[in-house]
């Protein structure tokens, strides 16, 4: 899974994390890896099922400064 931190700052650091030997050329070009600290993190869905309680989705788009309903 691809989550977003939407305060833009704190990652994941276990299985996929940013600096995970599991990551391969093929999979990070897959899903666009990225190697900063952006907020933006991935994980599998078994490891998202055991640390979070709850979800919010939204559209996020880069040009956004703030959008709430």
């Amino acid at each position: 899974m691809k989550l977003r931190n939407p305060h833009g700052r704190g990652e994941w650091n276990g299985a996929y994390s940013d600096n995970d030997s599991k990551w391969t050329d093929k999979l990070k070009k897959l899903v666009d890896f990225k190697k900063i600290n952006d907020g933006i993190f991935h994980m599998t869905f078994e490891d998202y099922l055991k640390n979070y309680r709850e979800t919010t989705i939204c559209e996020a788009r880069d040009n956004y400064i703030l959008s709430s309903i």
